[in-house]
Parts: C-alpha cells; sequence; structure tokens
C-alpha cells in the first residue's frame, strides 16, 4: 500500500498568503473602513454607564426582644430575604413609570406619551433594556444604567436609589 503523504510547510504556507495577498488586503481593509465607520458618535452614540450597589438593612436590628435574647441575632445587612425585597421593589412597574415621569424619559426613549398607542408599554421596554437591577454576591443589589447622557444616567440610578429607599 502507498500511502500518500501531505507535506505541510511553512513555505507552502507562503506560498498561499502570496498568491491571496491581495484579497486578504482587501478584506482587512473594507473591514477596518467599516468598523470607522460603525463608530462615529453620529452612527452609533457612546452610552454611558451609571451604576451602584446598595445593601439592605436587617429588619432584625430594631426587634427589641431578639435584642436582648441569650445570642441576639443583631447583624447591620439583611440577608437574602432582605434583598429579593429590594429587587422586587426596583421592578415594580410603578417605581420604574415614577422614574420615567420625574426625568421625563418619554422624549429621551422616543415616546409620545399623547399620541402613543401604548407610550407605557414603549418606555417601560426602553427602560428595561437600559436599566437593571440584579442581586450580587455579598446579600448585595446591582442598580446600573446604561444612557448616551452620563448626568441621565447618573439621575436615573439615584433617583431609583432614591425610591427603593423611601419605600
Amino acid at each position: 500500500m502507498d500511502k500518500e503523504t501531505n507535506d505541510f510547510s511553512l513555505l507552502y504556507l507562503t506560498g498561499i498568503v502570496k498568491e491571496y495577498l491581495w484579497y486578504i488586503l482587501g478584506v482587512v481593509g473594507v473591514s477596518a473602513i467599516m468598523a470607522i465607520i460603525m463608530t462615529l458618535p453620529a452612527i452609533y452614540p457612546p452610552e454611558f454607564l451609571s451604576s451602584t450597589v446598595i445593601y439592605p438593612t436587617n429588619s432584625e436590628r430594631f426587634d427589641l426582644v431578639n435584642l436582648f435574647a441569650e445570642e441576639p441575632n443583631v447583624y447591620v445587612y439583611g440577608g437574602p430575604k432582605e434583598v429579593e425585597k429590594l429587587s422586587n421593589i426596583a421592578g415594580a412597574r410603578e417605581l420604574q413609570l415614577a422614574v420615567i415621569d420625574s426625568l421625563n424619559l418619554w422624549a429621551a426613549y422616543g415616546v409620545d406619551k399623547n399620541n402613543d398607542e401604548s407610550p407605557e408599554f414603549y418606555a417601560l421596554r426602553t427602560f428595561k433594556g437600559m436599566v437593571s437591577a440584579i442581586q450580587v454576591s455579598g446579600n448585595g443589589l446591582e442598580i446600573s444604567a446604561y444612557d448616551t447622557d452620563p448626568q441621565r444616567a447618573a439621575d436615573i440610578v439615584n433617583l431609583m436609589v432614591d425610591l427603593i429607599d423611601k419605600k
């Protein structure tokens, strides 16, 4: 039996690169031009991130009966139950609409409050795509907001923390 051997060497690869050099350079050049065009601020405006992590307080911290027990359960920060409660408050429709109304995000999200069929639906859909509240390790809640205006992103996060704290 005769075995065929394919000799693959660096010289063979160099020959292939030489043969298709103009095609390779063309693809790289077109990709570079497309990357430059697509990253222009007029086409794709930059988004800024503002985020904070909040930690709930322990609800049993002020329980006087438990405070003077043999083994008091006095921790400053709450556990997973309290974080879940904060997460539910942050995800509430009323709180999200309060943020949208307070900061007048209707125009920023491209929603005409008076003429659209369902303005709250479209505003909340955009809001949920730009703002998130997720649980992080250490029993905290991270609130993040993306926006094309850095001050507005910070205002969204600060207002959400303030409204969550009031509930």
